[in-house]
């Protein structure tokens, strides 16, 4: 009866850590003083669930993770940049002061 139950659970509670995307063999930079780049990132929705070595991201998947190999491609954060650069539409030597 014991093992019944546990096998009943077991798929709930190994579902519940499965990455959704792993990404492996690849340079993988975390931004993180202590580990500046790994090797392999499992990701669950629109988060990072681990970061670390391919051995240790590949016990993350479950039956529907897709898989990527990135053959020692490197992987960056997404840089977002909110600037511009409106002194295009200005000739040289005029500036904004006044307008």
């Amino acid at each position: 009866m014991r093992l019944l139950v546990l096998l009943t659970l077991l798929p709930a509670c190994s579902g519940a850590q499965s990455a959704e995307l792993i990404l492996t063999n690849g340079k993988i930079f975390t931004a993180d003083a202590t580990t500046p780049y790994v090797n392999a990132l499992a990701i669950k929705g629109a988060k990072i669930l681990a970061v670390g070595s391919n051995q240790t991201i590949q016990k993350l998947a479950g039956v529907k993770t897709r898989r990527i190999d990135l053959k020692g491609k490197t992987v960056v954060p997404g840089f977002n940049d909110a600037h511009d650069h409106l002194g295009w539409l200005i000739p040289v030597g005029q500036s904004f002061q006044g307008a």
